[in-house]
C-alpha cells in the first residue's frame, strides 16, 4: 500500500513552496524589505534635492547643504540596497536548501520500483537545477518586483506632480513598449518548463550511460551512445534558445520606450520652460526621475520573465514532493507469536506495474536455520525477498513475520528485523566504516568492525589502507566485485536483525571465499533464520530446506538428494549447471547426484 504523506488535499503551491523558501527566516526578510525600501526612498529624493541644487545655483548661492544631503542619500542608498541583497541572498539560499532536504526525505521515503521509474537522473536534475530556481523566484517576488512597483508608481506621482503633460508623454510612449513585452513574456513559462525537463532528460541519459561506462567502452560503442545524448543536448539547446529569445527582446523594448520618452519630454519640456509653465529646477528634477523610471520598469519586466522561469522549476519540485511514498504503518509494533515461523508466505501474488510474477507463493522460513530458494531466472526469487522487504505490493494473500501479518507492522520496526544482500552487494557513498555499520542500531567499536570483517576475509586489506576504516568506497579508494560482497556481507553480520536475506552472495566470490561464505552462513543460521537466494549448486546444496520455485509459485520443497529424487525442475536445473560429465553415482538416470 502506498500514501502520500502530505495526503490528496493538503498539496504544496507554489505560494506555499515559496514561503517554504522564506519562513525560516522571517526577520531577515523583514529585514531585507525594509533595507530595500529605504534604498527606494533614497533615490526617490536624489532628483528633488538636485533640484533645489539647481535652484539654488540659479539665485547665485552654493548649496553647501543640498550637497551634502545628495552625498548622505547616494551612501545611504548603496549600502541598504547592498545590505538588502545579501540578507535576501542568504535567506534565499538556505530556503532552497530546506526545501532541497523535503525533496531527498521525499524521494528516500519512496519505493525503490517508484524511484526507477521516474529515472535516477531526472530526479537528481530537479533536486538541483529545478530547485536553485526557486531563489531566482524569491529574489524577484520579495523585493525586486515589489519595491520597483512602488518606485514606478512614486517616481511616475512625483513626475505628475512636476509636469502632468510631460508625465501624459511618458506614458504614452511606454503603453505599446509594455504592451510588446507582454507578448514575450506569454511563451517564457511554456519554454521555460520545455528547458527544464530537457534538462532532465539529458541528466538521465548521461546517468545511465556513465553507470554503463566499462561496457561501453569494452564493446566500443561510444559514437552510438553518444548520438541519443547529443540529440537531448541539442533539445535543451533549443528550449533554451527559445526562452532566451523572448527574455532578449525585453531590454530593448524598454529601452526603446525611455529613448522615445526622452526625446518627447526633451521636445516639450523645452517649450514649457520658455513658456514659463515648468521651472529649470523642475526641469531637471523630472528628467532625472524619468531616467530613474527605466530601472525598476525593467526590473519589473524582467522579473516578470524570472517568475515565468521559476513557475516551471516551482511546478518540477512541487512534483517530487507530492510522489507517492510508503506507508509507514501503525505505531506501534504488533505481539510476536513464540515459536511462530520467522516467515510465512500464504498464497500471496506479487508483481511489477501490472505482470504478477508471484502466482500464490505458499511458504514457510523456519525462525532458524537457512532455507536455500533456487529457481530458474524469472522465478520470482529476487521478488520474494522484495515482498517481505516491501519494496513491492502485495497483491493478494499476505506475509507474516513472527506470526504477525507484515501488514500490521510499523514499516521501520519490519524492516529492523530484516537485513538484506540484494544481488548488487549495493554500498553506499560514504568510507568502509559507513558501510559496515549501515544496519546498526548504536555503532560498534572498531575492534568489532574489524572481527566482522576478519571474518569475511578483508581485515587485512582495510588494515593496510592509510586511512583504514575511514576510506572511502569509490574512485581511488574502489573494490573489486568480490570485496564489495563481502563488505556487505559484514553489514548483515553487524546488523541487530533476527531474519538475514541473501541474494546471490556468491556470485563473485572465488572457491575459499564462498567456503568461508557458507561457514559463516551456518554459524549465522544458528541463531537467525536464514533466507539464501542462489544460483549456484554448491552454495545451497548443503542447506537442510531448499525450496524450489518455478512461475512464482514454490513446487516443491525438500533436502538436496530429496528433490533430486522428486523434482524433475530441480534436476533439470541441477543437470544444465553440471554437465554429463559428473552424472550417475546412483543417481536416478541421467541426474546428476553431487552428493
Amino acid at each position: 500500500m502506498r500514501t502520500d504523506q502530505e495526503g490528496p488535499v493538503n498539496r504544496p503551491r507554489v505560494a506555499g513552496l515559496l514561503w517554504g523558501v522564506l519562513r525560516r527566516s522571517r526577520g531577515a526578510v523583514a529585514a531585507a524589505v525594509l533595507l530595500a525600501a529605504a534604498s527606494a526612498a533614497a533615490s526617490l529624493a536624489v532628483p528633488y534635492v538636485v533640484s533645489a541644487m539647481v535652484a539654488d545655483v540659479g539665485q547665485g548661492h552654493v548649496p553647501v547643504r543640498q550637497t551634502g544631503g545628495l552625498v548622505a542619500l547616494v551612501l545611504v542608498g548603496a549600502v541598504t540596497a547592498g545590505w538588502s541583497s545579501y540578507l535576501l541572498g542568504r535567506v534565499g539560499e538556505y530556503g532552497v536548501a530546506g526545501i532541497r532536504e523535503r525533496m531527498v526525505r521525499r524521494l528516500l521515503a519512496m519505493r525503490p520500483s517508484d524511484v526507477r521509474a521516474r529515472g535516477t537522473g531526472e530526479l537528481v536534475s530537479r533536486t538541483a537545477a529545478d530547485a536553485a530556481q526557486l531563489r531566482t523566484l524569491s529574489d524577484a517576488t520579495v523585493t525586486a518586483m515589489p519595491i520597483s512597483a512602488v518606485m514606478v508608481v512614486a517616481s511616475m506621482t512625483l513626475m505628475g506632480w512636476l509636469d502632468w503633460v510631460l508625465l501624459l508623454i511618458v506614458i504614452g510612449t511606454f503603453i505599446p513598449a509594455g504592451m510588446a513585452i507582454k507578448v514575450f513574456l506569454s511563451n517564457m513559462h511554456r519554454s521555460g518548463e520545455e528547458r527544464q525537463r530537457a534538462l532532465g532528460a539529458l541528466a538521465e541519459l548521461l546517468s545511465s550511460t556513465l553507470s554503463a561506462h566499462a561496457t561501453i567502452k569494452a564493446y566500443r560503442a561510444e559514437e552510438r551512445v553518444l548520438g541519443p545524448i547529443m540529440e537531448q543536448v541539442d533539445t535543451v539547446a533549443r528550449s533554451a534558445v527559445a526562452s532566451d529569445r523572448s527574455q532578449a527582446f525585453i531590454s530593448p523594448l524598454m529601452g526603446l520606450g525611455q529613448q522615445l520618452a526622452l526625446i518627447g519630454v526633451l521636445a516639450v519640456g523645452g517649450a514649457r520652460v520658455a513658456s514659463g509653465h515648468l521651472t529649470p529646477a523642475h526641469y531637471v528634477a523630472f528628467l532625472m526621475y524619468l531616467f530613474q523610471l527605466v530601472n525598476p520598469l525593467m526590473t519589473v519586466a524582467t522579473g516578470f520573465a524570472q517568475v515565468q522561469l521559476g513557475r516551471a522549476s516551482a511546478g518540477r519540485v512541487l512534483d517530487v514532493l507530492r510522489l507517492p511514498t510508503e506507508r509507514t504503518g501503525p505505531a506501534d509494533p504488533p505481539a510476536m507469536r513464540p515459536g511462530a515461523p520467522a516467515l510465512e508466505f500464504r498464497a500471496v501474488r506479487a508483481g511489477y506495474q501490472d505482470v504478477d510474477v508471484l502466482h500464490g507463493l505458499d511458504m514457510i522460513v523456519a525462525p532458524r536455520g537457512v532455507t536455500a530458494v533456487v529457481g530458474t531466472s524469472g522465478a520470482g526469487k529476487s521478488t520474494m525477498l522484495n515482498v517481505v522487504e516491501q519494496f513491492v505490493d502485495v497483491r493478494a494473500g499476505s506475509v507474516v513475520l513472527h506470526g504477525a501479518d507484515a501488514a500490521t507492522w510499523p514499516l521501520a520496526a519490519l524492516r529492523s528485523r530484516i537485513a538484506y544482500l540484494d544481488q548488487s552487494s549495493t554500498l553506499v557513498a560514504g568510507t568502509i566504516r559507513d558501510n559496515a555499520t549501515l544496519g546498526c542500531r548504536s555503532a560498534p567499536d572498531d575492534t568489532t568492525i574489524l572481527a566482522a570483517l576478519r571474518r569475511v576475509g578483508l581485515a587485512e586489506l582495510v588494515e593496510s589502507l592509510p586511512a583504514g576504516l575511514d576510506t572511502h568506497v569509490g574512485g581511488a579508494g574502489d573494490l573489486s566485485g568480490g570485496q564489495r560482497q563481502r563488505l556487505a556481507l559484514v553489514r548483515l553480520l553487524l546488523s541487530d536483525a533476527d531474519v538475514l536475506l541473501l541474494d546471490e552472495p556468491s556470485s563473485q566470490l572465488d572457491g575459499p571465499n564462498e567456503e568461508r561464505l557458507l561457514e559463516i552462513v551456518e554459524e549465522a543460521a544458528q541463531e537467525h533464520a536464514v533466507v539464501l537466494v542462489a544460483h549456484r549448486l554448491s552454495t545451497i546444496r548443503d542447506a537442510r530446506r531448499i525450496v524450489f520455485l518455478d512461475g512464482g509459485t514454490a513446487v516443491d520443497t525438500g533436502t538436496h538428494d530429496e528433490l533430486v529424487e522428486r523434482c524433475a525442475g530441480y534436476r533439470a536445473l541441477i543437470r544444465s549447471q553440471s554437465g554429463a560429465a559428473h552424472e550417475s553415482d546412483g543417481a536416478p538416470a541421467g541426474v546428476a547426484a553431487h552428493r
